[in-house]
């Protein structure tokens, strides 16, 4: 079992990684030429363009469905994306 400070801690530093590829002053591109599943999927969704090849895929990870939801910001950008409040 991985211990608690750790787990939030890289979930701390993730969050900051995207918080800087949103906040860029320049507009930055995701192009995937695969798969993008988890954190791959969300880097993509924060870039301002993104760009795919036709075998692509983006997504979510596979979870249980016991588990709780993987992504808290993935709403918020899905709506910024697509203009919803």
């Amino acid at each position: 079992m991985r211990d608690a400070s750790a787990t939030i801690d890289r979930a701390e530093k993730s969050r900051a990684a995207l918080d800087a590829v949103r906040t860029c002053p320049v507009p930055v591109l995701a192009y995937l030429n695969g798969d993008a599943i988890g954190g791959g999927a969300e880097l993509a969704l924060v870039c301002d363009m993104r760009m795919q090849a036709s075998h692509a895929r983006i997504g979510p990870p596979r979870r249980p469905r016991s588990s709780t939801r993987p992504w808290p910001a993935v709403r918020s950008v899905l709506c910024e994306i697509l203009g919803i409040d």
